[in-house]
């Protein structure tokens, strides 16, 4: 990636969408590109595989606590993934 686009992504890219937004798009590509499932990825982030379905479908529905939850063991599933 060229610095142009580095600098671009990194100044409007990052508020171009909400971070539950960017949540729901990373567990998306575990899922749909990586070959994970909802059951492993409630068995990484300690998290109900109802509640992981609920945030997919409506990120409002679960608390705060949760979303942490998920955040931090996905992002780092997504990263140890490239």
């Amino acid at each position: 990636m060229d610095f142009d686009r580095l600098l671009a992504l990194l100044t409007t890219g990052m508020f171009a969408c909400d971070m539950d937004s960017r949540l729901q798009a990373v567990i998306d590509v575990l899922l749909t590109n990586k070959s994970f499932n909802v059951k492993t990825i409630s068995i990484y982030t300690r998290v109900s595989e109802e509640d992981i379905e609920n945030f997919l479908v409506d990120s409002n529905s679960v608390s705060v606590e949760t979303k942490y939850k998920l955040a931090v063991p996905v992002l780092f599933l997504h990263y140890i993934c490239k």
